[in-house]
């Protein structure tokens, strides 16, 4: 009630697919914003009133969109594919040294400031990334989602353009995405960086810019 009051037509979901740090069965115990994703296409238990019961996160999750788009708010998800918590995860137990983004001399590749760089530039990966987020989209029904930090999901700046536009030329043939808002997070980090405006038709833009002027006017600092 409170949010549609507001008059807000979009709520962005920080990351709530399952993350790493938080004991789902103690989540007062440690808080995370959910950057350090552990199973991509599972809703986070410690959000759930009870974690043990698989199908309850799942319930709930679909509860809450459903609940939000009756009050007539869309729902958009922030996902994080661009980095795992650990170099010990699920994919490169699958297949060692294919999935994470590695440097000439075999170290981790570091852009996104987590160790472990995904590497998208790998035709699995990025398929496993429009896979998952077509999951979300049919099963939880959701609107759209938030790329963080878009810019690593790109290799360098010689074939950003080629990789953005790999992952748009997929997102664009499934039709489940047909109404579906796809938003980068465009900021100019490590390397792998490059501009605001560089992403093109297809994508919006997520701009902290634009969120710091909102809420600095919002409490009275510009007129």
């Amino acid at each position: 009630d409170y949010l549609a009051s507001l008059g807000v037509t979009h709520v962005q979901l920080m990351p709530v697919a399952d993350f790493a740090t938080v004991d789902e069965e103690h989540p007062d115990l440690f808080y995370n914003w959910g950057y350090d994703p552990l199973n991509y296409n599972v809703p986070e238990g410690s959000y759930s009133f009870d974690a043990e019961l698989p199908t309850r996160r799942i319930l709930e999750f679909k509860q809450m969109v459903q609940a939000l788009h009756n009050a007539g708010i869309k729902v958009i998800m922030d996902v994080v594919y661009n980095h795992m918590f650990s170099p010990d995860n699920w994919f490169e137990r699958i297949v060692p040294e294919y999935f994470l983004r590695r440097k000439p001399n075999g170290a981790l590749s570091n852009g996104s400031g987590c160790g472990c760089d995904m590497a998208t530039e790998r035709a699995m990966f990025r398929r496993f990334v429009v896979e998952s987020v077509a999951y979300w989209a049919r099963e939880y029904h959701l609107d759209g989602f938030r790329f963080d930090l878009a810019t690593t999901l790109v290799r360098n700046r010689k074939h950003h353009v080629d990789q953005h536009h790999a992952i748009k030329r997929l997102i664009a043939a499934d039709p489940t995405f047909d109404d579906i808002k796809i938003i980068a997070e465009p900021w100019d980090i490590g390397p792998f960086g490059y501009q605001v405006g560089a992403w093109g038709a297809g994508w919006h833009e997520w701009n902290d810019r634009f969120r710091d002027l909102v809420r600095d006017y919002w409490r009275g600092a510009v007129h």
